[in-house]
């Protein structure tokens, strides 16, 4: 059984706060798409179908006179078939299951085997096809090279990567860095303001518990900071990341007061990790 502090907990999904215990169908399906290369789910949909179709093809096609009267005709395609079905029947048994799922796809990230492997068969597929090798892989090649480059810019921070198919527009509209990697980098940019040896007072506008990212700081940094999460009449500084387990739209345990103005915020591609404001 779950409390009533979880059935009442809420994430920012497309632009919607929603409950994580009645989660809408596109949930998974969305987060899976804006957040996995495209390359890959090109891949993954090409292995996908091909698979697909050749078990259906497969089963309607069984006779008791024919040569072939099985789901596969080697240990590879049995292998295949366990892999598509496992997979498809794991994904929608977590939709329609109303499975509890908080923010994105982390719990279910061993579904990304599956659609590695699947992507994988695709190549295999494309390579078959095509007659000149030196093609295959010079086109992979390049595609590799672009997800290297993705990761090298959004490093340390990959978490909070998401591909070309979200509009700029949307980029607000999603739930960032969930883990509060950046907590130590703002940390950071606070001591180098404020140079003078003495105490900063930190309130945080985000369900983020903000004390762990003081653990891979320098004792003598830490010393020097002393986090009061929402009392914001006390804080010099206040930290927000957007991450919320209420509806920021209704609820006002978030709200920066006016007397804090943004000084700066840190965006990886057009994504907000974190916002900075000071006590003016």
């Amino acid at each position: 059984m779950f409390s009533q502090y979880e059935l009442k907990i809420q994430m920012l999904f497309n632009g919607n706060y929603v409950f994580s215990h009645y989660l809408p169908l596109s949930y998974l399906p969305v987060w899976i798409l804006i957040t996995t290369p495209i390359i890959v789910l090109l891949l993954f949909f090409i292995g996908y179908t091909f698979l697909v179709k050749r078990s259906f093809v497969r089963i309607i096609n069984i006779k008791e006179d024919a040569v072939y009267k099985d789901f596969w005709r080697s240990k590879k395609e049995k292998k295949d078939f366990f892999i598509i079905f496992n997979f498809t029947l794991i994904f929608f048994y977590i939709i329609l299951s109303n499975t509890v799922l908080y923010t994105g796809w982390r719990h279910l990230y061993f579904l990304h085997i599956f659609i590695i492997y699947i992507g994988c068969f695709a190549i295999y597929l494309i390579d078959l096809k095509i007659k000149k090798k030196i093609i295959t892989f010079f086109i992979l090649a390049i595609f590799i090279s672009i997800n290297f480059y993705q990761i090298f810019k959004f490093h340390p921070y990959q978490n909070s990567y998401f591909n070309i198919m979200i509009l700029d527009s949307k980029k607000k509209d999603f739930e960032i860095d969930y883990w509060g990697l950046a907590g130590a980098k703002f940390i950071n940019e606070i001591l180098s303001i404020e140079k003078e040896n003495k105490l900063i007072k930190i309130g945080v506008a985000s369900f983020i518990p903000l004390e762990r990212s003081l653990k891979i700081l320098k004792k003598d940094k830490i010393k020097r900071v002393e986090i009061v999460g929402q009392d914001y009449k006390s804080a010099d500084y206040i930290f927000n990341n957007n991450m919320s387990e209420v509806n920021k739209n209704k609820n006002k345990k978030y709200n920066i007061p006016t007397n804090f103005k943004k000084i700066n915020e840190f965006a990886i591609n057009g994504f907000i990790i974190y916002e900075l404001y000071k006590k003016i």
